[in-house]
């Protein structure tokens, strides 16, 4: 299987039967949640389908062909139809069989295309919905596309009601269908003009290196969305965050908030925005807004994690659109992830750290010398673990950063005892026994002196050799300040 949304980069032609012309193909659409079968079908030569397993399931079918009007012009015909499940057995080849009668043998069409579903699931509610959809979608091509279709449907089908994961589901099938048919050379549906087309599966970013034959210069390289490396629903978290905070989204808050909106950008049916209150987790339990808002006019803004991959391309056009450029949405993203990423990585130094001063309480309790000037303290995911010094305006704590590991005197808010004792360092530092680092932290009330013991500890495993360096620099340091302390 593919990666999810994505279609198979070639369309295997299937060799006709006993090599006859009454199959110009079938072709094949794979995605990683759905496996469908297209067929083309000749008029003039379909019976020799009638015994092909897969035409005899529900689908949709498309007949085609070509009239000359009464003015001589030549004319483009299209009917849009829909096969369901039916008591002869042959669901959509007995359907288009049934355009097939003696009246109207010189009538439109001459060719078919028939859609199905590979493990036969579908059912009226999803075969309704894309035969409306397509009706809709040619419709709206007219006089948009350079060619004109006479669209022979006389009534358009009710759609009733649709669950969102029915529409969402059935429209990611429409999107590849469209994309097959062109393949197939049948363009009954709006193809712009513009390279730059943003809706063209084949082009997410940027235009093919080929148009037509001939060369195009690219500003960047060519952008291949299944190897884009943000999830989709990070941009929608972090790319839709900014845009609604910097105000540029303020006209179409109402339209992120609708039904239409999860539609087109392919939310998995949830709102692509929710005001207020964060969103309770779903069924499952799990929370599926982002868990930071976006503030705009002094409202809270949730922003949907859950998108499909097939929403990509909606999402970066609409930003584009409303002044976030591609390049703009990528640099936002690298900046984000980096940040998430530290901020994994600092959660994971957290947990280490706490691991690490629990190991020293445990092996700093059972050391007589220690517990006779120190208590038990609690550990906590901190780089630092404070003991009594005797003194309330200063304490005794132990740090542990990545590159060192320290024991201080740190006094909170008298530079007075700072200096006090630093006329005395000479004495003092003899009594230690070793130097310490003097800092007056300029600029701020507090000041420390310290010792420290540099290294690598950035995978900070427990080492009795490091703990009994803590315990006796502590109880030193403890010792000896005591005496100007007091």
């Amino acid at each position: 299987m593919n990666n999810d949304g994505e279609i198979i980069k070639e369309m295997i032609a299937v060799t006709p039967i006993d090599n006859c012309d009454h199959l110009a193909g079938t072709y094949e659409m794979n995605l990683s949640y759905w496996l469908g079968r297209a067929f083309h079908l000749k008029r003039a030569t379909m019976n020799a389908l009638k015994d092909i397993d897969a035409l005899k399931q529900p689908g949709i079918y498309f007949l085609y062909g070509t009239t000359i009007d009464k003015n001589g012009s030549l004319r483009l015909n299209v009917y849009v139809g829909q096969a369901n499940s039916r008591q002869n057995g042959k669901a959509v080849f007995g359907r288009i069989k049934e355009h097939d009668t003696k009246k109207d043998k010189d009538s439109y069409w001459t060719d078919a295309i028939a859609f199905v579903e590979h493990n036969n699931k579908w059912g009226g509610t999803e075969i309704s919905y894309l035969e409306h959809q397509f009706l809709k979608l040619i419709r709206q091509a007219k006089g948009k596309n350079p060619k004109h279709y006479w669209i022979r449907n006389e009534n358009t089908p009710s759609l009733g009601h649709i669950p969102p994961e029915v529409y969402i589901r059935m429209d990611n099938y429409i999107k590849h269908f469209l994309k097959l048919l062109h393949i197939m050379g049948f363009d009954f549906f709006e193809k712009e003009n513009d390279s730059n087309n943003a809706d063209d599966p084949d082009l997410p970013f940027n235009p093919s290196t080929e148009e037509a034959g001939q060369d195009v210069k690219q500003s960047s390289p060519q952008f291949d969305p299944a190897k884009f490396p943000f999830k989709v629903g990070q941009i929608m978290s972090f790319a839709f965050r900014e845009a609604l905070e910097k105000g540029l989204l303020k006209d179409d808050i109402k339209f992120l908030k609708s039904e239409k909106a999860c539609k087109i950008f392919r939310t998995r049916g949830y709102r692509v925005i929710a005001s207020g209150k964060r969103p309770s987790k779903d069924t499952s339990g799990v929370n599926r807004f982002s868990a930071k808002p976006a503030y705009f006019e002094g409202k809270a803004y949730w922003i949907t994690t859950q998108v499909y991959s097939e929403g990509l391309e909606p999402i970066l056009t609409y930003l584009e659109k409303h002044g976030m450029s591609r390049d703009n949405v990528i640099a936002l993203c690298q900046k984000c992830c980096q940040k998430e990423v530290s901020s994994e990585q600092t959660s994971q130094w957290r947990t280490k750290q706490l691991a690490w001063w629990t190991a020293f309480m445990e092996y700093a309790m059972k050391q007589a010398d220690f517990t006779q000037y120190f208590n038990r303290r609690k550990s906590h995911a901190h780089q630092w673990i404070a003991l009594s010094s005797g003194s309330s305006k200063c304490q005794i704590s132990l740090t542990v950063t990545k590159n060192r590991l320290g024991v201080e005197l740190y006094i909170r808010k008298s530079m007075e005892l700072f200096n006090a004792l630093l006329e005395n360092k000479e004495s003092i530092e003899n009594d230690l026994g070793f130097q310490m680092d003097w800092q007056s932290l300029q600029g701020r009330k507090a000041s420390r002196i310290a010792i420290y013991l540099p290294g690598d500890y950035k995978y900070l495993v427990a080492n009795e050799v490091y703990f009994k360096w803590y315990c006796e620099k502590a109880i030193a340091i403890k010792k000896v300040f005591s005496c100007y302390l007091s």
